[in-house]
């Protein structure tokens, strides 16, 4: 059990990549935030099974407005608004930064696990997920199995 001392430095440390990439379950794709590379565009790394290349993000590509990271920043009220970001198309204008930075990453998600096309389809199917309620029910459903040790007693 690392995490609990990986946790407690104050700094980021080499476990905080090595964790995932050593993950026993051996998943057959991940979506890995690395946090240094710049606050300005996002800089991804796709590997793949015939190769690796390299393709910068940047919110607007994806039909999503810019917004300061300290807009999303954990801790900030507007982060802790993300466990209410409600399901519906009308989303309040104050949320609008924390549903962006959701949909950009749930659409890298998306397209490592082939259910979308590229990251502007994420974004659609991620923005129809929260429209319709199924991410909402789909993260009830992992907090109910994580509390119940995966059995409903």
């Amino acid at each position: 059990m690392i995490a609990p001392y990986r946790k407690a430095l104050p700094f980021r440390s080499l476990l905080d990549v090595l964790g995932p990439l050593i993950n026993p379950a051996c998943p057959k794709g991940m979506v890995l935030g690395v946090a240094v590379r710049g606050l300005g565009d996002t800089w991804v790394r796709e590997l793949r099974d015939d190769g690796a290349a390299t393709v910068t993000l940047h919110p607007e590509h994806l039909g999503l407005d810019v917004h300061p990271l300290s807009s999303v920043a954990g801790g900030t009220p507007k982060a802790e608004a993300f466990k209410a970001l409600p399901s519906g198309f009308d989303i309040p204008v104050h949320l609008t930064p924390v549903l962006h930075f959701v949909l950009m990453n749930t659409s890298a998600l998306l397209l490592v696990v082939g259910l979308a096309m590229d990251y502007k389809d994420g974004v659609r199917l991620a923005m129809e997920s929260i429209a319709l309620g199924k991410a909402w029910k789909a993260l009830e459903t992992v907090r109910d199995a994580a509390h119940y040790g995966g059995s409903k007693a």
